[in-house]
């Protein structure tokens, strides 16, 4: 497994663990990133790691949005 890939399951794994779900299985592929079976059913996982230009969008702004994904992971989250 590559760096990157590497780097994404560590993402994929925090993730799992915050939201308490505990795959039947998971293996690394390339498109989605992943394939999971979880509570019996089969997804795709596909990661991508958010960024933003300083130049394209205002602190304040890039902080906001921020925030409110936050907020809905969090609820997302809470809920299941």
């Amino acid at each position: 497994m590559n760096k990157v890939k590497e780097a994404e399951l560590l993402h994929l794994i925090d993730f799992f663990r915050a939201a308490d779900v505990v795959p039947e299985k998971l293996e690394p592929s390339e498109c989605p990133d992943f394939i999971a079976v979880i509570d019996g059913q089969t997804v795709g996982i596909e990661l991508t790691i958010a960024r933003h230009e300083a130049g394209k969008f205002g602190a304040l702004q890039i902080e906001h949005a921020q925030s409110e994904y936050a907020k809905e992971l969090r609820k997302c989250v809470e809920k299941n």
